[in-house]
């Protein structure tokens, strides 16, 4: 990187002013320190941090208590859990005992532990490195110990997913990393890491699994001041300093362990967003010039934040009530950058990363009684966009009691209904935008247990005594909005404690389900905000998790065969592989009892997961059946799925959203019911089409004459839209089609005819033949294009 500057001095001025208390006297070290000052007097931080800029340490001090008791002050020596971060060691350990040629990342894990089920051999290092093994997590009702981690894993039959194929985030990954590196090296981890690892990088002061009686060891706590335990599930976890950690950065930063090209290994990933066993990162060449990563334990939190081109470290250590480490690391960023602390990091152009928290990030908790229907919720909004960050919106059947800065400071609001807003939302705005804010709400909304409500939709906060359902749709947690353009934000990364009073398990889109009546969940990856709890089971198969409903084996495996050859099919004609696990979401509707009478069936997709009201376990049934019905299952399962592609991956917008998401999902999956069923399945699929558009009494709007959104009907997006597109694909060739579908994951916005032709021309498709096809199929706004259905059956490839 020309013109940049390394600040490869840091580690020898951070070694030498780490054996005393000095730091760096002036105006940003002062500053620095009233801020942090400030949050300590508020209960945002309790711990110890250090902070180094242009390679000199400005700032090293510990904040509160050593302990919930409140008689002890923190000291600079105490040492924290760090969480996750400790994962970074035994990540350097493989790669160390791969420079030493006694291993390969292209190696099986049965290489190293035999006794493990045939899926060992199919999980390599790498994907151990990476989080994209199939692995699941670490079941926390059985796992106390190692031995008890290891018997699950031998008891495991299969994964969730085939390795290398998507990503899942969890500690079965580093508890096998550790045991290879022990029966490689022949010695146990933490010798390992005493003996090859912490004497080179210069860490003195570090403890492995501390235990009660080890002096300068913090303890994490509640707000409320109740102890966390020092308990250890699995072993290997190290409390480390803020000393031994800057150190710690420092030798990645210099590579005094492992080579670059073995840091580059470690960070290389399939989806920048994905995390590794160094958190997140980013070399130029053979330079490190960005590491990321954050770690968290009961109440500690953990952040380690280097940027080598500024030569600037951010350590943030703390062990209460989990504080919002990144919110603190964007103050501090704005300070060394001389901007307000106000300023958030995308103004202040500081060093946190666009990778990890670019998103709107939601971090709190929410408690909720499936039998009383009250919802109380304690949840910050961090990184909201500029546009969106004087407003926000909240179900109208929940009540603001406060709104804070983070800090402990109030910040002044108003509360307004607006009827065109999505689902049942009220409007508020904020006197001013701090970088955190922070809403306390509570609200009791009605029960059904009976399931006789007049109606149900996706966009309330739904309950009926058996189950609850809180979309992105109804406004659950505080969204922020912009009132202009009458826009409020979608996904986003959260970091949630939820609590369900009677649920057998809880859900949060995007995260593993968990059984029990509380549960943590983290996504680093921006979701659309949907919790989901209820009184059924969890059900795993090879490709899919089902929510709710007792599903006998038999059904449940042909539902994930069916999507496992529908995942396969799609991957083969996008070009791009499915990322996450299904979930299969039984709804109980709160209006069940008019859907059996009525014979309605509804649904939506929310990737990753598929809800369905009524019962999921009669799909795989059908499928068991056979014949014309299963055909429809296939058919609304891979639409389901299509929308990971139109809806997930993309998200249309403008006149032609509806065309897009849902006409393309409907022709993929006509696509995935021919190659799992045969040519005489689709072509029933297509004959449905056009029986469905023929019932259309007026012509509908052609597509190039398509001004809003509202000109494509249900019949159109369903029958219309999806029989344009096969008689596109008659036109041009199956090849040119697939390229075209293809080419609209990647495009540009599409509001216009012109876009549409722009992305058919880059995908190859000739003028005359988009021409020709607009002219006798699009201008006519008639289903059947001059040709019988049966007949259009794409020409040769």
């Amino acid at each position: 990187m020309n013109g940049m500057r390394y600040w490869g001095a840091i580690a020898a001025l951070g070694f030498s002013t780490l054996s005393g208390h000095a730091m760096a006297t002036g105006p940003r070290a002062a500053a620095l320190d009233a801020y942090l000052n400030h949050a300590c007097e508020a209960g945002q931080l309790n711990g110890n941090v250090l902070i180094a800029d242009h390679g000199e340490v400005i700032l090293r001090k510990a904040y509160g208590y050593a302990d919930a008791s409140r008689n002890v002050p923190l000291s600079i020596s105490h040492r924290f859990d760090i969480g996750s971060i400790g994962k970074e060691f035994d990540a350097t350990g493989i790669m160390m005992l791969a420079e030493d040629g006694r291993l390969s990342l292209s190696d099986p894990v049965s290489r190293f532990i035999p006794d493990l089920p045939p899926w060992s051999r199919a999980v390599t290092l790498n994907d151990l490195l990476h989080y994209t093994s199939g692995l699941p997590g670490i079941d926390k009702n059985t796992v106390n110990n190692d031995a008890d981690a290891l018997r699950n894993l031998r008891a495991l039959k299969q994964l969730d997913f085939p390795p290398g194929t998507q990503y899942a985030y969890n500690n079965n990954n580093t508890f096998l990393r550790r045991r290879i590196i022990e029966n490689v090296s022949g010695m146990n981890y933490s010798a390992f890491l005493k003996t090859r690892v912490f004497p080179k990088a210069g860490i003195t002061d570090a403890v492995i699994d501390p235990v009660d009686g080890i002096p300068r060891i913090a303890r994490g706590f509640t707000a409320d001041f109740k102890e966390d335990p020092l308990k250890v599930r699995l072993s290997g976890w190290p409390a480390v300093t803020v000393d031994d950690l800057f150190r710690w950065s420092n030798c990645v930063t210099r590579f005094c362990l492992i080579t670059p090209d073995s840091t580059r290994r470690i960070l290389t990933t399939g989806n920048p967003r994905w995390q590794t066993g160094f958190g997140h990162g980013e070399m130029d060449g053979d330079h490190l010039i960005r590491h990321v990563h954050d770690g968290s334990n009961y109440n500690f939190e953990a952040l380690l934040m280097a940027d080598p081109i500024k030569g600037r470290t951010l350590i943030l250590l703390t062990s209460q009530n989990r504080n919002d480490v990144y919110a603190m690391a964007d103050a501090i960023n704005a300070i060394l950058d001389n901007q307000p602390a106000g300023v958030s990091v995308a103004k202040a152009g500081a060093t946190s990363t666009p990778d990890t928290r670019a998103d709107l990030m939601a971090s709190g908790s929410l408690r909720t009684n499936l039998h009383t229907g009250v919802v109380k919720g304690d949840i910050c909004m961090t990184h909201r966009p500029e546009a969106l960050s004087g407003a926000f919106v909240l179900n109208t059947g929940l009540n603001v009691a406060k709104v804070t800065d983070g800090q402990g400071n109030a910040v002044s609001f108003d509360g307004s209904y607006g009827p065109d807003i999505d689902g049942e939302a009220r409007i508020y705005t904020v006197t001013h935008a701090p970088p955190m804010l922070c809403v306390q709400y509570v609200g009791a909304l009605p029960i059904y247990p009976a399931h006789d409500a007049p109606g149900d939709f996706k966009g309330i906060m739904a309950f009926n005594g058996d189950s609850f359902r809180f979309s992105e749709q109804s406004a659950w947690l505080p969204l922020p909005y912009d009132p202009k353009a009458r826009v409020r934000a979608g996904d986003m990364a959260y970091h949630l404690d939820v609590t369900c009073d009677d649920c057998r398990f809880i859900y949060a889109n995007g995260d593993a389900p968990l059984e029990g009546t509380e549960a943590t969940f983290h996504s680093d990856i921006a979701r659309p905000p949907m919790i989901f709890g209820g009184t059924g089971p969890i059900t795993k198969t090879a490709n899919v998790t089902i929510l709710n409903e007792s599903v006998d084996a038999t059904s449940s495996e042909a539902m994930s065969g069916l999507v496992g050859k529908v995942q396969s099919y799609y991957q083969d004609y996008m070009g791009k592989a499915m990322m996450d696990r299904p979930v299969f979401l039984r709804m109980i509707t709160i209006d069940q009892v008019r859907r059996d009478r009525t014979g309605s069936g509804w649904g939506f997709a929310t990737w990753p997961t598929i809800a369905f009201s009524g019962s999921v376990g009669k799909i795989g049934t059908t499928l068991l059946a056979g014949g014309d019905k299963a055909d429809q299952e296939i058919s609304y399962l891979a639409h389901e799925l299509g929308h990971y592609y139109f809806g997930t991956l993309v998200r249309p917008q403008g006149p032609y959203a509806w065309f897009l998401l849902e006409s393309n999902a409907e022709f993929l999956s006509m696509k995935a019911l021919r190659a799992i069923r045969g040519k005489a399945a689709a072509d029933k699929r297509v004959a449905h089409w056009a029986e469905q558009a023929a019932k259309q009494k007026e012509a509908f709007i052609p597509l190039d004459k398509v001004t809003q959104s509202g000109d494509i009907s249900e019949s159109y997006r369903y029958s219309y839209g999806p029989f344009l597109l096969l008689s596109l694909e008659q036109q041009v060739g199956e090849k040119k089609m697939r390229a075209f579908m293809r080419a609209l994951l990647t495009a540009p916005v599409i509001t216009s005819w012109e876009d549409l032709h722009r992305v058919a021309l880059g995908a190859g498709i000739r003028p005359d033949d988009w021409n020709h096809w607009q002219k006798t199929c699009v201008a006519t706004g008639k289903p059947i294009c001059g040709q019988p259905a049966a007949t259009l059956t794409p020409r040769g490839v």
